[in-house]
């Protein structure tokens, strides 16, 4: 977006999160298609301010302070939110979620927008509903609301008239809850405490409502394409995220990720069965479904204390598990390529793998540890019930493992023929390193990283099992490392 980000709790959050680990950042970098920025902080509804861009600063304030913690866009005038608006993106039926879609509905579009207007006997109603017109037909369906900002510092600040207040709502084609009128001290005009407080709970509000009715208009598929239910689900699961229904949310996720799953299970077959999958690309599916898989854990790791969060955390990583069995060894999708093609798309897999075991263990890391070992100990079947799901350390070791099998593959590539190497890369680069970014994952072919996140990685996994004093482990990553 063209505008001013106005977010401060947002923004440290995510540059807090973004700078937990230096190895995340030089070896996981995004594009504008990767949906690792959704994970980086708590979903929030995004709200808009209009005008008046002074008083911004407090209305922001006043909204970190609120539950559910909004992201607010500043925009100095009406001019300036509308060019800031996205375009509209075309349909893709063979993708199970737009390019774009996700960081439009969560940087771009705002659920509530507020025009801030001073307020005085020479405010021109018409001059006002213009401004409503534009912001109106520049954001859709967001839901607007008019404050105005009436000067206290006169002798006799008269109130405004119900008549002048009622001709300015019907001409700006507004509820009456929609309409505020607010009192300001100045020079230069700050609202108090009651009417920013006010201000932001209508915001919140009419946002919550938005994502609601835009769940609503998510209307199920016709057609039975699973591609298509899963981007029904995930919509739903995305809206009801931003309205703050966790357990709305949850239940979409689970069945966004059913569906994914038998894409994914489509994709790993043969005969007509990989007909039907071939029209949506492996990496779609894996892309969406590591969405739906970290927030179906999020959810899960954040569940109260009690009989009901053993459940929900044994449900967390016999989720993962499935996920992580399932696509470990969808690396490509028919039909088969070149050696050279082969060792990309395993490159690329093999960094995409690691990624999923590194941050589920952060996901650990930040969990209630006794609570899901306990888990980990009575979830799953009896021969998979093991405290050892519940250490961290346990999927730094796997990532590194994935890390090592990244080497091989890039050993693979970098050991070709120079003048070979080159006509393929020329043919095979922009594809994989397209899918590689939309992953999340690094494109480069280079040995000598890849041995430091390795190495990386298993010191972690020492540094969690020697602090769970399990010397084993400890010997067996020692051995590892060297």
């Amino acid at each position: 977006c063209a505008s001013q980000l106005c977010e401060p709790a947002y923004s440290q959050r995510a540059a807090s999160l973004r700078r937990q680990s230096a190895l995340t950042a030089r070896f996981f970098p995004m594009s504008s298609d990767c949906l690792d920025d959704y994970h980086a902080a708590p979903p929030s509804p995004l709200l808009a301010l209009v005008g008046m861009p002074h008083l911004h600063g407090a209305l922001q304030a006043a909204a970190a302070a609120a539950e559910p913690k909004p992201r607010v866009l500043s925009f100095a005038s009406d001019g300036a939110y509308v060019e800031a608006q996205p375009v509209p993106s075309g349909e893709a039926a063979n993708l199970v979620l737009k390019p774009g879609w996700l960081h439009k509905h969560t940087h771009c579009i705002a659920g509530a927008a507020a025009l801030i207007a001073s307020w005085d006997d020479s405010t021109s109603a018409t001059g006002v509903a213009a401004q409503i017109g534009a912001i109106r037909n520049a954001s859709g369906r967001s839901r607007l609301l008019l404050v105005l900002v009436q000067a206290s510092g006169e002798a006799s600040p008269a109130p405004p008239s119900e008549e002048r207040i009622a001709a300015l709502r019907r001409a700006c084609d507004l509820e009456p809850r929609s309409l505020l009128v607010v009192s300001a001290d100045g020079p230069p005009p700050s609202l108090d405490a009651a009417s920013l407080a006010r201000g932001v709970k209508v915001l919140l509000e009419a946002a919550a409502a938005y994502y609601r009715d835009e769940a609503r208009r998510a209307r199920p598929p016709k057609a039975t394409a699973p591609q298509l239910a899963a981007r029904h689900h995930t919509k739903r699961a995305v809206f009801a995220e931003l309205s703050h229904e966790p357990v709305l949310a949850q239940r979409h996720w689970q069945l966004a990720a059913e569906q994914l799953r038998e894409l994914a299970r489509l994709a790993a077959g043969s005969g007509a069965e990989a007909d039907v999958a071939s029209s949506v690309p492996l990496h779609e599916v894996k892309r969406v479904a590591e969405l739906a898989v970290r927030r179906i854990c999020a959810h899960g790791m954040t569940a109260p204390q009690g009989a009901a969060a053993a459940s929900r955390h044994a449900e967390v990583f016999d989720v993962f598990r499935r996920h992580v069995r399932l696509f470990q060894p969808l690396a490509q999708q028919p039909p088969p390529v070149d050696a050279r093609g082969a060792a990309a798309a395993g490159h690329v897999h093999s960094g995409w793998m690691g990624k999923q075991h590194r941050w589920f263990a952060k996901l650990l890391e930040e969990s209630d540890a006794p609570a899901v070992a306990a888990a980990a100990a009575g979830g799953g079947s009896a021969a998979e019930g093991s405290a050892h799901f519940a250490e961290p350390g346990f999927y730094y070791q796997a990532a590194a493992s994935c890390a090592l099998q990244r080497r091989r593959f890039a050993e693979v590539l970098s050991g070709l023929d120079a003048a070979a190497a080159g006509a393929a890369a020329a043919e095979a680069a922009p594809s994989y390193g397209a899918v590689a970014a939309v992953l999340g994952v690094p494109a480069e072919v280079n040995a000598e990283l890849d041995t430091r996140a390795v190495i990386e990685l298993l010191t972690r996994a020492y540094e969690r099992f020697k602090r769970a004093r399990a010397p084993r482990m400890i010997y067996f990553l020692a051995a590892q490392m060297a």
